[in-house]
């Protein structure tokens, strides 16, 4: 596990710990899978809708280009608030036992998280914890590991409209799985993901990559960082 004198810093999607660099696992795989898993795709279409939207409220075609830019930045404002919010409140869930109350903004994904929580009753052990691998250097935060009749879980939150649980999910998982077993923090049993939707429901995916496709994306990241040479 992390030494308790251990200094940890994160920069620009680095973890700098004990002054050594690690990428971060959502680094490595956001910027050499995210296009192909539809990432540029879901841009495009969010703002072509914003500026539909914009432009039936205006009652004109003539939109300015700065005015939508502007709300399509509101917006992933508040899918990563809506992110943060709801790992807070797994986080705090993990540390009480006691169900959040659903109000505000996020009710609809508080509910879903909820609903996960009584239907699997899993076991809490720790959240929000640090890994990396010295071995493989990259780094990263894994939400969830708990117990689920009698296995032991790593788990990832995410939080879309859709209910969707991504192929690249499962990349980020295994490699925070190697992690955890490097580090000698849990022997871990299975992996999966919970997708929390606004509607309150939720889908729960296990997850089975093999490590070694986490390794094939992160040489092909780290080939893309000298220039593809």
């Amino acid at each position: 596990m992390t030494k308790l004198n251990t200094i940890v810093k994160k920069r620009s999607g680095y973890y700098y710990i004990d002054e050594v660099e690690y990428p971060s696992v959502t680094k490595i795989i956001g910027e050499t899978l995210a296009k192909g898993f539809g990432l540029d795709y879901w841009i495009k279409k969010e703002i072509v809708t914003l500026a539909l939207k914009m432009s039936a409220k205006a009652g004109s075609e003539n939109l300015d280009f700065k005015e939508v830019l502007a709300e399509f930045t509101k917006f992933q404002k508040t899918i990563t608030g809506r992110g943060k919010e709801v790992h807070a409140l797994a986080e705090a869930w993990c540390l009480s036992n006691i169900l959040p109350t659903p109000s505000g903004e996020f009710e609809g994904y508080t509910r879903a998280l909820n609903s996960w929580i009584k239907t699997h009753k899993p076991k809490p052990i720790q959240s929000e914890i640090l890994l990396y691998s010295e071995k493989h250097k990259y780094a990263g935060r894994c939400d969830l590991i708990c117990e689920i009749n009698g296995e032991k879980w790593i788990v990832d939150f995410k939080t879309n409209s859709q209910g969707r649980a991504y192929p690249e999910t499962g990349i980020q998982l295994v490699s925070y799985f190697n992690a955890v077993h490097e580090m000698k923090i849990e022997k871990l049993d299975k992996m999966g993901v919970v997708v929390l939707a606004p509607d309150g429901t939720f889908a729960f995916k296990e997850m089975n990559e093999d490590f070694q496709t986490f390794l094939n994306v992160k040489a092909l990241w780290e080939w893309r960082q000298k220039g593809g040479e």
